[in-house]
């Protein structure tokens, strides 16, 4: 249940959401709402809410290439805890697609996290043996384990157990 602050907040997301639906400030505060609502898991609600935010054209300003990609990020997180992995692994390969993101090597392993769970072990192998291949992955954005860890496993659902048995040694 949210809390008097959190209902209160809601409220005045959505009035500006509704006032100045065009501005960048409501594709902000789209974002910030939808955030709320995931953290009480009403993901359903949330992939409405940035769905609608990624189709604002706004009339004040642009909004900045880093607020599409926390949208995108929020989006593929609510699309996976929906078992949509194949939309989730489109938003965060969307966000992949920029190198030079603050969100790269995350949206990677996220990536790779949804093609496995999806079932397409070989997409899941192409993204996640980034994390073995390049020095910069290793540790990056912390998820170098837990990246070694699905490799390992879609290497096995693969039937290339020796592969994957490397993959799994790298994490003792």
């Amino acid at each position: 249940a949210a809390t008097k602050s959190e209902r209160n907040a809601e409220a005045n997301y959505t009035k500006v959401i509704e006032e100045f639906p065009d501005l960048a400030l409501a594709v902000k505060a789209r974002f910030e709402l939808a955030e709320l609502k995931a953290d009480r898991g009403e993901h359903t609600e949330v992939v409405k809410l940035l769905k609608a935010a990624l189709e604002v054209e706004t009339t004040d300003r642009p909004v900045p290439r880093d607020t599409f990609e926390q949208l995108r990020m929020r989006l593929g997180a609510s699309l996976f805890v929906l078992k949509d992995y194949s939309g989730a692994a489109s938003q965060f390969e969307n966000v992949a697609s920029n190198a030079k993101s603050t969100y790269y090597i995350a949206c990677v392993y996220r990536a790779g996290e949804s093609y496995l769970a999806a079932g397409d072990f070989q997409k899941a192998v192409a993204k996640l043996s980034e994390f073995r291949d390049k020095n910069e992955f290793h540790n990056g954005a912390g998820l170098g384990d837990r990246a070694m860890l699905r490799l390992g496993q879609s290497l096995v659902a693969l039937k290339q157990d020796d592969a994957g048995k490397h993959a799994f040694e790298t994490l003792l």
